[in-house]
């Protein structure tokens, strides 16, 4: 395991591009949504205490707040600050992130950006349609010290879930449909 694992992770630095972010595929260019994904990877696997060097993923950081940052000057331009901007993309980014706060600050430009949807997740989270959107705010929060609204989101999770002895907790619905 140890040998597939090592195997992978030197597949992972060769395709990562000189800004931090993967491609799809070999060649391409680098792409924000499965850069975060092998990010989170990395921090999953951290948080397992599988020991996995994270460097690679502390080198993704830089340019995944960047395009964060770069939604909340589009927004600031736009003069749409105080709409709900809360994505489930930012939703994961904010779960991310907050796994690697203390290897890697966020600059003061990217931290406006980082501070103004934390709020969004406090305020918007109810509005997200996903339910692990709203469990990765939920986890962002906690981490970040805010304990009422990750009740919040654990308590309505709890209350539109279905317990059975035979199937455990689960949702009737088929999220993403419809």
């Amino acid at each position: 395991m140890d040998y597939e694992l090592e195997k992978a992770l030197r597949k992972l630095r060769k395709m990562q591009g000189r800004d931090g972010l993967w491609p799809w595929f070999p060649g391409g260019r680098g792409n924000e949504y499965i850069s975060l994904y092998i990010t989170t990877g990395f921090a999953r696997l951290r948080a397992l205490d599988v020991g996995t060097d994270v460097t690679p993923a502390l080198k993704a950081l830089p340019a995944l707040d960047a395009a964060l940052t770069r939604r909340y000057d589009r927004l600031r331009e736009n003069k749409l600050l105080g709409e709900n901007n809360l994505t489930p993309w930012v939703a994961h980014h904010l779960y991310t992130r907050t796994f690697f706060l203390k290897d890697k600050k966020l600059s003061k430009r990217d931290q406006v950006a980082f501070d103004y949807f934390v709020k969004q997740g406090e305020t918007h989270w109810a509005e997200l349609r996903s339910r692990m959107s709203r469990g990765h705010v939920a986890l962002a929060l906690h981490r970040l010290g805010q304990k009422e609204v990750p009740k919040l989101v654990t308590r309505s999770l709890k209350e539109n879930a279905k317990v059975t002895e035979e199937q455990g907790m689960f949702w009737k619905d088929r999220e993403g449909e419809g």
